[in-house]
């Protein structure tokens, strides 16, 4: 899998205090104007925020969740099929979500210039042609991409077919967002994982049989 740049708050304190002190001994060096001064002041005020990585992980097990509460265990679905575009439009609409309830502008600047793999993967996918008035249809993309690149990621490590991902899959799925990428406690119990799995299967079988 990536290298997913997930930053404990901890992470992110030391982050920004190496930038203030970066900053001071940029702004003592003679030749400067307050315009340059002030583009980097820009340029490291937002190192706080979630990168892609960290995002992504949050909204592609919203994501998924959403989906497992909807299927039964003869189910599956096409990752085309999961419902990334409507949660992200979610997450746009509703921008206090982020911290602080910072505009999407400055979310996107965010996303862009901390360091993320994600954006190392995909950043060169994303549409040039997007000007300041299309911040929205661009951090939109910039989340599909992401959502879409992060679960296949996964399935590629299990060996899980995108076309075809069952019920056990997507909690397979959200079990190895929670604890190989952010770091936290599985949602779903391993042994409902191969129940469900199992059940699968076994749909599929009677389905050939009739």
């Amino acid at each position: 899998m990536l290298e997913y740049n997930i930053r404990t708050d901890s992470d992110k304190v030391e982050e920004l205090q190496k930038a203030i002190k970066d900053l001071t001994i940029f702004t003592e060096k003679e030749g400067f104007t307050s315009n340059h001064i002030q583009r980097r002041i820009e340029e490291k005020a937002f190192l706080g925020l979630d990168n892609l990585d960290e995002t992504v992980a949050r909204l592609a097990k919203e994501t998924l969740v959403e989906k497992i509460d909807k299927m039964n265990n003869s189910d599956n679905v096409n990752l085309d099929d999961i419902g990334i575009k409507r949660n992200v439009r979610n997450e746009l609409i509703n921008e206090s979500r982020f911290p602080e309830g910072y505009s999407n502008e400055i979310i996107l600047y965010a996303v862009k210039n901390n360091y993320s793999a994600l954006y190392e993967e995909i950043g060169n996918q994303v549409d040039e042609t997007y000007d300041s008035e299309m911040i929205n249809e661009e951090l939109s993309e910039i989340y599909s991409l992401g959502i879409k690149t992060m679960i296949t990621d996964i399935a590629n490590d299990y060996n899980l077919d995108i076309n075809e991902l069952s019920l056990g899959d997507l909690k397979e799925v959200v079990n190895t967002i929670d604890m190989s990428i952010l770091n936290d406690v599985p949602t779903y119990d391993e042994m409902d994982i191969e129940m469900d799995k199992a059940d699968y299967n076994l749909s599929k079988e009677d389905e050939i049989e009739y």
